[in-house]
């Protein structure tokens, strides 16, 4: 049954920006508690993607992944529709990105919802906990773009552009 929305966001919380899609994740736990039009939505915080996630995401109507990545402006938020591809074989390693997870929830579970990928240019991917002020500074631009994808789909999106295998995350 596709019931839920699912927002997995995700990164080290110990290597600086790499650490904005959890903390996106929490804050939208919070942001979004008690409002009744967000009630599906389910907010997951991993450390890094793995293949247990396609399981979740093959439940899903509608996947949102949140990550920092290498990127040359520090700062720039992209939001890209996903689209499932790769052979399968990464997707039983521990290195994955949201084509091949959904990949694979269509592989072992029969389903791969719609997805999409919100992630913002890192400045500093070195160890500590704290976001970059550019990166700081995009947080609350996350949080709304991800409530107006979640709100409105894909038509939140303005111009969106595939995202296939080999999108990867700054830190890791």
């Amino acid at each position: 049954m596709h019931s839920a929305r699912l927002v997995i966001g995700y990164g080290n919380q110990l290597r600086s920006d790499d650490g904005l899609g959890r903390i996106v994740a929490q804050q939208l736990r919070s942001d979004l508690a008690g409002d009744s039009a967000f009630a599906d939505v389910v907010v997951l915080a991993a450390h890094q993607l793995t293949p247990e996630l396609a399981e979740p995401i093959s439940r899903s109507r509608f996947v949102i992944f949140v990550d920092a990545r290498e990127g040359q402006r520090p700062g720039r938020l992209d939001c890209r529709v996903v689209i499932p591809s790769g052979n399968g074989a990464l997707a039983f390693s521990h290195d994955v990105d949201p084509p091949s997870l959904v990949l694979l929830a269509r592989l072992l579970y029969g389903s791969s919802p719609t997805a999409v990928v919100i992630s913002v240019d890192g400045d500093d991917f070195g160890y500590g906990t704290d976001l970059s002020p550019e990166v700081q500074a995009t947080l609350p631009d996350v949080v709304q773009r991800v409530r107006d994808v979640l709100a409105d789909g894909i038509a939140a999106q303005s111009a969106p552009t595939a995202v296939g295998v080999g999108h990867r995350s700054g830190g890791g």
